[in-house]
């Protein structure tokens, strides 16, 4: 499983592209995350396509850097922050994880 994650404008239009190299992030996705703790990472579904909008991004940011601190290489998740940090700066766009 590889996700890639995608920057998007409000009419579907790739702003940005960045993806996992390390694969953190399809292995979190993948485990058995506790919805109160992570709702954000625990959305997301790794055989479809999942959307946060710019609000949304707020907290799956936090949750981003929080499993950052937790034991992932940042640089890892750098360019993934990076998306969701624009997003939240654009309230006309989203963040699109797409799975396999």
């Amino acid at each position: 499983m590889s996700l890639v994650v995608e920057w998007r404008n409000s009419d579907g239009t790739v702003r940005d592209r960045a993806s996992d190299p390390t694969g953190e992030l399809d292995r979190w996705v993948s485990t058995d995350l506790d919805v109160e703790d992570w709702p954000m990472l625990w959305s997301i579904d790794p055989y479809g396509d999942t959307f946060f909008n710019s609000r949304q991004c707020v907290r799956l940011g936090m949750e981003l850097r929080r499993l950052a601190r937790d034991g992932s290489p940042e640089s890892a998740l750098d360019s993934i922050l990076r998306l969701v940090d624009r997003c939240q700066e654009n309230p006309h766009s989203v963040i699109a994880v797409i799975g396999d």
